[in-house]
């Protein structure tokens, strides 16, 4: 068969509402409860009175096998309110349970507000009607993939979720019967069935926030109705197996829509999204590889959590939290069950040697501005701090007049990074960045939202210089151009 690129403007199918292409935006969700009407509960097959019953089709078997996979997620923030914290819905798409701790795949752009939205939160419904938060653990913008975390009742029972069985998207046939399952427009547990149409397409799409389309490569295509809310759901054969996560519809066509192949999310899955360094929800500056039983340091950050526990390349990382490792899905399994700044007993085998470390991972603006700049950072309590966070204040107010802002304590400067070498050190107080307009008038930005606030600014300048303002015990207000990287 031949090989035959399309390039088409595509939408892609949920997440976000404000989506830069996503279908025309609905009236704003009005703030509700945690919960949302119940799901009817659909009878199993094994159920029905007469299982030689003609309407039992393979269709309907593949569709009772893999549907109490694939979940419903909504995605908003939550607001406080005088009635406390409710959920504010802004959109929602599929995903597909994988593992039976709760782990789901679903697609980057449905949750891709996760990394900016202090607020942001994410439910899951399942098929029988049962709601559970869940927490983003890491995603691939480039894949347009995200791994979620359903969140286990608090003091109840652990709940079993059911995981889809995979297939093989190298062994397609065009022409094969597919299905689609997913929660088109809010529909859900929908189904639709059709045919693969195409394989090893490529596309140009826009994805959410992003001003120019990029390509995507290897896309399946299918002609089973697929509308926006499909995002992240299962593309099924007709044995019921995962042929393919449901991403993108071809704007102002019917029935051409495309799936990930399941083959390409399963390389995804283990080499990015199960790799703890990638975790949304915390840090820890280690870089690990599988070889044979064995998960192997195959990099440490210079200054980051894992070097400041001792931890060296070449070690054998043998448990955590007392659990035995063996691979990178042993691994995700118990990270996930810890926050940033908790600590993690490791035991780690170097060459003969057996030996415990201590791992305290960092929250992710931490080390996301320990990236960028080389400096490790907290922002300053005006009530632990308050002697500091005056005399700062004062020549801030001396400079720039009344302003709020929230001075940042540098802790740690990286060796070998620029931000040594321009001689900041522990102990300065970060206040802000001054900038020149078009007219080469200077301004002052100062951090009024933290450590959060400079990331951005400093995300913005990435290969450029900012320069930075410093308060120093004794010297006042310093400035320097500090490189980001």
């Amino acid at each position: 068969m031949n090989r035959k690129t399309f390039f088409v403007l595509l939408v892609f199918l949920g997440g976000f509402l404000s989506g830069l292409l996503l279908l025309p935006q609905s009236e704003p969700e009005p703030l509700r409860g945690l919960t949302v009407p119940a799901q009817k509960k659909m009878k199993s097959v094994s159920r029905l009175r007469n299982p030689k019953d003609p309407r039992i089709t393979p269709v309907v078997l593949a569709t009772q096998k893999a549907a109490p996979s694939v979940v419903n997620i909504q995605v908003g923030q939550l607001i406080l309110t005088r009635r406390g914290k409710v959920f504010q819905k802004r959109g929602e798409g599929s995903g597909v349970i994988v593992d039976s701790s709760g782990l789901t795949i679903t697609n980057w752009h449905v949750v891709h507000e996760s990394a900016i939205s202090p607020n942001f939160y994410a439910q899951v419904t399942l098929r029988d009607g049962r709601i559970y938060p869940a927490k983003v653990l890491s995603s691939s913008r480039a894949n347009d993939l995200a791994l979620l975390l359903i969140q286990q009742p608090k003091g109840k029972k652990k709940v079993t979720f059911p995981p889809i069985e995979m297939g093989d998207s190298d062994d397609l046939m065009i022409g094969e019967t597919v299905l689609a399952i997913g929660n088109p427009r809010g529909q859900a547990n929908t189904v639709t069935a059709g045919v693969l149409s195409a394989t090893d397409r490529t596309e140009l799409v826009l994805p959410p926030g992003e001003r120019r389309p990029r390509a995507v490569h290897g896309l399946l295509q299918t002609d089973a109705a697929i509308n926006p809310g499909n995002s992240g759901g299962a593309l099924l054969d007709i044995r019921g197996k995962l042929i393919g996560i449901n991403s993108m519809m071809q704007r102002e066509s019917e029935n051409i829509g495309f799936a990930i192949p399941v083959n390409k999310v399963k390389e995804v899955f283990v080499q990015e999204l199960l790799s703890f360094d990638n975790f949304d929800r915390f840090w820890t500056g280690l870089k690990i590889t599988h070889k044979g039983k064995n998960l192997v340091v195959n990099g440490v950050e210079t200054g980051g959590p894992a070097e400041l526990a001792g931890i060296q390349e070449g070690d054998l990382i043998r448990k955590i939290a007392g659990r035995s490792v063996q691979d990178m899905k042993d691994l995700t399994k118990v990270l996930i069950t810890f926050e940033a700044n908790q600590e993690i007993p490791l035991e780690i085998q170097r060459g003969s040697q057996t030996m415990s470390r201590k791992l305290i991972p960092w929250e992710r603006d931490k080390a996301r501005l320990f990236w960028l700049t080389g400096i490790l950072a907290r922002p300053l309590d005006f009530r632990k701090d308050r002697v500091t966070f005056q005399k700062a204040y004062r020549e801030v107010e001396s400079l720039l007049g009344a302003v709020r802002f929230t001075p940042l304590e540098v802790l740690r400067v990286q060796k070998g990074s620029k931000a040594r070498e321009l001689g900041i050190k522990p102990g300065d107080i970060l206040v802000g960045i001054k900038y020149y307009n078009f007219w080469d008038q200077e301004y002052v930005r100062v951090f009024q939202g933290g450590i959060a606030d400079f990331v951005r600014q400093a995300s913005h300048n990435r290969g450029r210089s900012l320069r930075v303002l410093i308060y120093r015990d004794g010297k006042g207000i310093l400035g320097g151009d500090l490189e980001i990287r």
